[in-house]
């Protein structure tokens, strides 16, 4: 049935109609008021319904513009006229008769003491009017499910309609049986003067009545309540009448919730047969292939690696190998409507090595690259195999030319990849030999990239997997190997040459990805050179067959239809449209949008008024406007409601017209899709010009789809998009509760109230994908990453300008500090320019490790504006930034790897696989969060967070608890083979958690003469190693866990051995034969002051440390003293001094066994001693001097910081239990 326009309505009117319209059906199917002489029943069909709807419509309009133009014309007051108009303009019938009663007896008296019965009765109902029982959500929630299904299983499509009109059919016999409860208790609750009748029940005796569970066990005793005193009820002659109906509602509404279990049952058996097994396969295969490629091993059961322990830095010889025993997968459970788990979707592959080792794919890269693993490759043919070039009939073979890629960034951050060439020049037991050397692994930024002119075949692969290797080839050879690729390509997925031919390499041919979106390719040309491809793409021919084989690119299947099929075609979707157009809208899957619009108009309306008001507000709040003026301001809003309304118009008909099949379909996809992004655009071509701050205030506050794409798009190009922004998840709740079917799926809860194992940032991207297309959210997130990283880079030239401090603020240091209190007082600050500052610093090595490691806390835990009572405000760097920095500096600053591999037990997640804290309490170990971060400042270094600057707590911090953390001291073990990349003003951090067989490698150097440290390094040595003593001592009292204690005295001893040994190399005692080789101070060092510490002789750290050594041995009863620190041997001593080297080496087992006699307390009670003699200023040999500005605090500023501590705790935990936790 098809409606035109009515008569006398204008086209702004008849828009508003059609809005009314789809209110007035929904009213009705949900239990609103039925106007008098509206038919009901389910014997009635739905277009009879429709039109008896549209009809009432029509006349309820006419009557409501009589009445408007009527009071318009009124001389009453306007507080009388204002009651009628928002009498005029409610839904409810009774107000509106109300004013036609008004006009025409003209009684004020009695219209205003009606209108406020009406609105007291309104309150009164106001605990059940907007109760919307359960079974009518989980009956739409059934219905969304399926609706979204069948597209995602198209060959069921038949199946779930009918399970689709079912529920559509058994929502409105609930709404029906929901219409007729709610209206006979609500006229139980109202008073009826004219018969003299008094409520029968209070609205709370009501609801308790709604709500009972007609199969539960409790409902006869429920209604058996009521039913004396609604079947008694004085002058309710049909009382007896009204519980039997009543009664009869509440089993109707029985038989319902027993068909709705039924059709749900339907549904997940349809869900469960159908969720493809091999999909998931394909999808398996498809990851490990990537990752493969990505860590140049194939990763699957049975794949040998060799490798050399990371671990064990004095162990050499051959290399260890172990196998992969699986790959396990860590999956994302669907479940059906009653919890239970129906299928498994694929998160991230867990790689299960046959020592038992269990890696994610991140940590297992990570291990391959420390463990310089390679895959076993016995032979030439197990090579060939593993690349998988047996299948082209390629060999490996001398003369074989190759290419790889060298990939490079620019300035913008733009990866590039240049193909390099080089040929096999032999192969034979060593391995393969090049012309040139070939990059074999990039280095850290800053290090030197590792060039090999000769791979082991094991390296050989790894190198062909990771760097996209390709044999060099012209045409001919590229499209035998595309036509052996296409073979084993349908072979391995079951596929005709009919369904998917050959790429012939052809002028003209079209090709396409085979994802949803089809992106589609054109060859403009093929020359002797290469592949152009439209769009300014052009490959070489080995570029073009490794980005066929890596991408799945197809042949686009050609189209068969002729001229006069797609005219049909079209004419036939045409129709479809116009009656679309007329009646669809009108049908249930538009109701709810229709009273979504409605809501959001009235409230909007209570917010901020008629049009008139605001240009008013407008008019006196800013200044003066011509009428000219206001003119143009109002043609502005006209075409802002035109373009909203263009945009709704073709995206209802471009969504539903996309689905036609053929080039119809696309056509009006290809609309839908451009109206959406010029509706973008609008917004975001402002936004360009606006400050970051302005735009985030938008993107908290819209209710748009459209308008929340421009912000995350124009906060994505500027590189400021924070996906951990909560604020952010409120307004894509919002937006994924108005414009899909998976609110309550996609909802993202506040950080205090996220499950464990789950992330805000993780969620937010799958909303996102389902509000905007799959994968945008992971393509915003790289890309927002990439712009980030590239404007970070830019402001390393802002670095080195303030290097010579032209501001007199302390340079580089005094700007951050600058910076993180403009942010704490609410300003913006740049995050990219406050990062580049840090990563200048660990770059160029510049400032101390204490202000590098600050500032990276500090911004990761200040709030903006938390110094003017902001509560809530974001953090100035991502958390995530940190492990930016790791990356980037993993051997040049080790002490970054706190922060990424650092480890706190969690109480909230207690597990069978748990440990414990300091006083016994389980709890699952994870790693470093946010809330822990702020835990730090909070105990150890709250005055200097406050202060902007790091002082002695936080250098207290850094000693007693950063350097103790075993992930620190295991990755400086590591780094120290590259220390010569390290900031050699920090070597008093790097050499005393250090072992005495590591000392001999750190007091050489990677190539000849040339020393791992500078002399002013090793210098720094000394005064580092008093203050990590003292720290350890510190940490062993404060420590808890016995476990850990024992950990602090195995470090103890490690750092005498080490100190012992250090001392003897670099004052010439040890290994003197190899003179200048090895690292030496010779007297002026010893007589003058040190970086770290100008204000005394080196000699009294050394004399301190040596004094400390000789005491702990007559602790043990050794007799140290007598010869470790006597005169030096001689030129010509050689016996004496062979004699004393012997010692030194037997001390490496001695020492060792000293400490376990009594677990090194001896040794600890020695250093205690020491520490207590000790001031800042003291030069006493028999005491430990601190570092300056690392002195320990004093009891009481202790005591001062464990309160502080205690009461941010008690804050804290209150804050959980307030959040459900």
């Amino acid at each position: 049935m098809k409606y035109g326009n009515p008569k006398n309505l204008t086209h702004r009117e008849n828009e508003a109609l059609f809005w009314t319209a789809s209110r007035f059906v929904y009213l009705d199917a949900a239990g609103g008021t039925t106007p008098a002489g509206a038919p009901t029943g389910a014997d009635q069909n739905e277009e009879t319904q429709e039109a008896t709807a549209l009809n009432e419509l029509v006349r309820r309009q006419r009557q409501r513009q009589q009445n408007q133009g009527a009071v318009d014309n009124l001389n009453v007051d306007e507080d009388l006229k204002q009651k009628l108009h928002e009498a005029l303009f409610s839904d409810s019938m009774e107000r509106q008769n109300l004013v036609t009663q008004f006009l025409e007896n003209k009684d004020r008296a009695a219209f205003m003491r009606q209108v406020d019965a009406a609105e007291a009765q309104d309150r009164s109902w106001e605990g059940i009017f907007h109760i919307q029982r359960d079974i009518r959500a989980r009956i739409q929630n059934l219905q969304y499910r399926a609706e979204s299904y069948v597209e995602l299983i198209p060959r069921k499509k038949a199946d779930f309609e009918l399970l689709i009109k079912e529920a559509r059919k058994l929502n409105m016999r609930d709404a029906a049986a929901d219409r007729g409860l709610r209206a006979e208790l609500y006229e139980l609750t109202q008073p009826d003067a004219q018969r003299q009748r008094h409520p029968v029940l209070q609205p709370h005796e009501a609801d308790d009545l709604y709500n009972a569970d007609p199969r539960s066990v409790n409902f006869n005793t429920i209604m058996n309540r009521y039913r004396s005193r609604i079947e008694n009820a004085p002058n309710w002659t049909d009382g007896k009448a009204r519980f039997r109906k009543i009664v009869a509602r509440k089993k109707e509404e029985a038989g319902i919730e027993i068909q709705f279990e039924s059709l749900s049952v339907d549904f997940d058996k349809i869900l469960q047969n159908n969720l493809s097994k091999v999909r998931r396969k394909a999808e398996q295969e498809r990851i490990l292939k990537i990752a493969g490629k990505a860590v140049g091993i194939t990763i699957k059961p049975g794949t040998e690696i060799r490798f050399k322990d990371p671990q064990n830095l004095d162990v050499s010889g051959d290399a260890q190998s172990v196998k992969i025993a699986a790959v396990a997968w860590d999956d994302v459970v669907v479940r059906n409507s009653k919890g239970e788990v129906i299928d498994k979707t694929l998160k991230a592959p867990i790689i299960v090595l046959g020592n038992g080792a269990k890696m994610t794919l991140g940590r297992f890269k990570k291990w391959v690259d420390g463990a310089d693993a390679v895959p076993v490759t016995p032979d030439l043919a197990a090579a060939t195999q593993a690349l998988g070039l047996a299948d082209y009939g390629i060999k490996i073979e001398k003369g074989m030319m190759l290419s790889y890629m060298r990939r490079s960034v620019t300035p913008e951050g733009e990866i590039l990849s240049n193909p390099v060439f080089v040929t096999i020049t032999n192969i034979n037991e060593h391995g393969v030999h090049f012309d040139r050397p070939v990059l074999f692994s990039p280095g850290t930024e800053g290090g030197e990239e590792e060039m090999r002119d000769t791979l082991e075949l094991g390296e050989f692969v790894k190198w062909w997997r990771r760097y996209e290797v390709m044999k060099s080839m012209g045409l001919e050879e590229l499209q035998k190997m595309l036509k052996k690729y296409n073979e084993v390509y349908n072979h391995d997925h079951g596929l005709s040459p009919g369904e998917n031919p050959p790429i012939l390499v052809e002028k003209g041919e079209e090709l396409q990805y085979p994802d949803e979106e089809g992106q589609k390719f054109n060859i403009v040309d093929v020359d002797m050179e290469g592949i152009s491809l439209n769009g300014g793409i052009k490959y070489t021919f080995p570029e073009f067959f490794y980005w066929v084989s890596n991408n799945c690119v197809e042949r686009t299947p050609e189209q068969k239809k002729s001229p006069e099929q797609e005219k049909a075609a079209a004419e036939k979707a045409q129709g479809m449209l116009e009656d679309i157009d007329t009646k669809k809208e009108l049908k249930e899957k538009y109701v709810h949008a229709a009273e979504a619009h409605m809501h959001r108009v009235d409230a909007r309306t209570k917010e901020v008024g008629s049009l008139t008001s605001r240009l008013a507000d407008l008019w006196w709040s800013t200044q003066i406007l011509s009428l000219r003026d206001l003119w143009d301001m109002v043609m502005e809003v006209v075409e802002f409601v035109k373009r909203k309304h263009t945009r709704r118009a073709k995206g209802r008909y471009g969504e539903v017209g996309s689905r036609i099949p053929g080039q119809l379909g696309v056509e009006f996809d290809r609309a839908r899709q451009a109206v959406m992004d010029e509706e973008v655009n609008k917004y975001k071509e402002p936004m360009e010009k606006w400050g970051v701050d302005k735009i985030r205030r938008i993107l908290y506050k819209t209710n748009s789809r459209d308008e929340a794409k421009a912000c995350i798009l124009t906060l994505t190009h500027k590189g400021e998009m924070r996906w951990d922004d909560h604020r952010f998840w409120e307004t894509m709740n919002r937006i994924t509760q108005r414009h899909t079917l998976r609110g309550s799926e996609l909802h993202i809860p506040s950080p205090d109230e996220m499950p464990p194992g789950q992330s805000g940032e993780d969620m937010v991207i799958k909303s996102i994908d389902a509000v905007w297309g799959q994968s945008m959210g992971s393509e915003w997130f790289m890309e927002n990453t990439g712009k980030y990283n590239s404007n970070k880079h830019g402001f390393e030239f802002k670095f080195k300008q303030l290097e010579n401090d032209p501001k007199g603020i302390g340079g580089p240091k005094g700007e951050l500090q600058a910076m993180i209190a403009a942010w704490k007082q609410g300003e913006y600050v740049n995050a990219q320019e406050y990062e580049a500052m840090i990563d200048g610093a660990i770059k160029f090595g510049k400032m101390g490790a204490e202000d590098k490691m600050f500032f990276i806390m500090a911004g990761i835990v200040a709030r903006q504006g938390e110094d003017k009572g902001v509560e809530g405000g974001e953090t100035l760097l991502h958390i995530d930034r940190a492990g930016e920095l790791n990356s980037q500096y993993l051997n040049v600053f080790p002490l970054l790897d706190f922060f990424t591999q650092e480890k706190v037990v969690d109480y909230t997640q207690i597990e069978s696989d748990t440990s414990s804290d300091n006083y016994g309490k389980p709890g699952k170990k994870r790693k470093l969060q946010l809330r822990d971060y702020e835990r730090f400042v909070h105990t150890y270094f709250p005055e200097d967070f406050d202060e902007n600057k790091a002082g002695k707590q936080f250098s207290r911090f850094m000693w007693e608890v950063m350097l103790m953390a075993d992930s620190v001291r295991t990755r400086i073990s590591k780094g120290i083979r590259n220390a010569e990349n390290m900031d050699h003003d920090d070597a008093h951090l790097y050499i005393p958690p250090t072992t005495a067989g590591e000392i001999d490698s750190l007091t050489t150097g990677p190539t000849g003469q040339k020393k791992y440290f500078t002399n002013a390094g090793y210098c720094n040595a000394y005064p580092g190693f008093n203050q990590y003593i003292l720290s350890l001592s510190s940490a062993y009292e404060e420590e808890a866990d016995e476990s850990k204690k024992k950990d602090r005295i195995t470090a103890l001893r490690d750092a005498v051995g080490a100190f012992i040994r250090l001392d003897a190399i670099l004052d010439n005692r040890l290994l003197k034969k190899e003179g200048d080789h090895r690292a030496r101070l010779d007297k002026t060092h010893y007589e003058r002051g040190c970086v770290v510490d100008s204000t005394v002789k080196l000699e009294v750290y050394q004399k301190q440390m040596r004094n400390l050594v000789m005491e702990i041995g007559k602790a043990y009863g050794q007799d140290w003293h007598t010869w470790l620190y006597g005169a030096k041997t001689r030129p010509g001593e050689d016996e004496k001094q062979a004699a004393y080297e012997r010692k030194i080496e037997n001390l490496k087992e001695e020492i060792p066994k000293l400490f376990e006699q009594d677990g090194g307390q001896k040794a600890l009670e020695v250093v205690n001693r020491f520490r207590d003699r000790a001031t800042t200023s003291s030069t006493d040999l028999f005491a430990l001097r601190a570092l300056p500005g690392s002195e320990r605090p004093r009891a009481a500023e202790l005591k001062e910081l464990h309160a502080r501590a205690r009461v941010w705790e008690l804050a804290e935990a209150a804050k959980l239990a307030h959040g459900g936790h």
